[in-house]
């Protein structure tokens, strides 16, 4: 976290005196009627909030100072359901879908609107937020939060929103999804250099989101640069999670020539570990799983920091996989580059999996991407799919396959109904076959893919 520049201080603090000489607060705290908060937001919060973007999108590292600078009671608690939200979105979650820490500046926000004098109105749009949030954390830090709020109807609001059905895992997996795709537009992720070890391995996770985040994304990089610089010189590459970040650095992130010089300094260091060379694939596996749009560029990029030179097996796994990547995956002559390098190690390898991950994400990218109206160019592509199942002959890799490619084929069921179209026996005479001769499915169960299922008849 830094602290917040002075001009947008200077900013907020406009705003903040604009809104304590409204004649919108002077009405709303006379008549004290809940709806005359409404134009006292619709009035600040545009204004808020175009401060809050400037710095999500320039310095994102400033986030959470301007977070708490929003938390003095002269904002009259606009923008607090907001950045509440976000609080409770930031937090790095657990196999058991539970917070992996507990989140101290949610509590802030949250005690912030519990004591605010406009309490009864940011309620009513927080209750989803406070109710999440606190699914995802434990009893104990519910409890110590509640210890600190002495009035009895507050307390009441939010007892009730510590729901028993989050105690089941799948609820609150499927909860935290549905909640999570409110935020997809909004640019609210940052984060904070780790220190130690333990440091990085609390915010580890949270900090490849950020990083990952903020190379797609069309926001400013610049400011960024300070920040990698810090990471690459570091003092952590005693730490397991180290490897992780130089990874995401050197795939995401054009570096200067100095950097270059740190970032292989800094990967030497992590590649004397004796687990190093499956400890490389593990993670670079995991962020190709992750993401599926790791493109070939980026690995050529990581290839290119690393030195062209022969090195170890992850540099002849990088150089493979940008001579396919600049032969075109889908030729001939690239695919039996693949197959070779395949073939040069065990089935169930962690190199073996990098590569059929690569691949299928190729794959998925290209379905994905395809109308309807687009469906001859599945057909053509297809003998690509089956020549690379040969080469991998891997049983998830199939599986993999056919679930993007049913969904892709049930698309199109649902677009072309008319069974008696030239379209739709098309995609039937193609289909089925090629389902059964790649063995992605039966011939019976093919079949019943394109059966209309009959409506059942109603009582007269």
């Amino acid at each position: 976290m830094l602290d917040l520049d002075q001009k947008y201080l200077t900013k907020l603090n406009d705003i903040k005196v604009s809104i304590q000489h409204s004649e919108l607060l002077s009405a709303y705290l006379d008549e004290e009627e809940d709806e005359l908060y409404t134009p006292l937001k619709e009035q600040f919060e545009p204004q808020i909030e175009e401060v809050y973007k400037e710095i999500a999108s320039k310095h994102p590292l400033q986030l959470i100072s301007v977070e708490k600078e929003l938390l003095d009671p002269d904002y009259e608690g606009l923008f607090l359901p907001r950045i509440l939200g976000y609080s409770v979105m930031r937090g790095q979650l657990n196999e058991s879908v539970k917070y992996v820490k507990p989140q101290e500046h949610f509590k802030d926000i949250l005690l912030a609107l519990c004591n605010s004098a406009n309490f009864d109105v940011l309620q009513l749009r927080s209750g989803k937020t406070i109710e999440i949030g606190f699914s995802l954390s434990s009893d104990i830090w519910i409890t110590n939060l509640m210890n600190e709020i002495s009035n009895k109807k507050v307390r009441l609001y939010l007892e009730g929103l510590k729901l028993l059905k989050y105690r089941d895992q799948l609820i609150r997996l499927t909860s935290y999804k549905g909640y999570k795709k409110q935020f997809s537009n909004f640019n609210y992720l940052t984060s904070s250099l780790p220190t130690s070890c333990a440091d990085l391995t609390l915010n580890g996770a949270s900090l490849v989101e950020f990083l990952v985040y903020r190379s797609k994304s069309t926001y400013e990089s610049t400011n960024l640069e300070p920040f990698i610089n810090k990471i690459l010189s570091a003092d952590l590459t005693s730490c397991n999670e180290y490897l992780k970040l130089l990874l995401v650095i050197g795939l995401y992130f054009d570096l200067t020539e100095e950097n270059k010089v740190v970032f292989n300094k800094q990967w030497v260091k992590v590649g004397k570990a004796e687990d190093f060379n499956s400890n490389v694939f593990i993670e670079f596996n995991k962020l190709q799983e992750n993401d599926s749009d790791l493109s070939g560029s980026s690995v050529e990029r990581l290839h290119n920091v690393l030195g062209k030179e022969k090195g170890d097996e992850f540099k002849k796994y990088l150089e493979m996989i940008v001579e396919v990547e600049n032969g075109g995956y889908i030729n001939e002559e690239a695919a039996e580059r693949m197959r070779t390098y395949y073939n040069g190690h065990e089935g169930l390898s962690l190199q073996n999996e990098a590569s059929r991950i690569f691949i299928f994400n190729k794959f998925k990218s290209f379905i994905e991407k395809l109308q309807t109206a687009d469906f001859h160019e599945y057909f053509e592509f297809n003998s690509v799919f089956v020549n690379y199942m040969k080469i991998f002959s891997n049983e998830k890799f199939n599986q993999n396959l056919k679930a993007v490619l049913l969904k892709y084929v049930r698309t199109l069921l649902r677009t072309y109904t008319d069974k008696r179209s030239k379209d739709y026996q098309d995609i039937k005479k193609f289909v089925q076959p090629s389902f059964v001769d790649m063995g992605l499915m039966n011939e019976k169960s093919v079949k019943e893919l394109f059966k209309s299922k009959r409506k059942p008849r109603t009582a007269k």
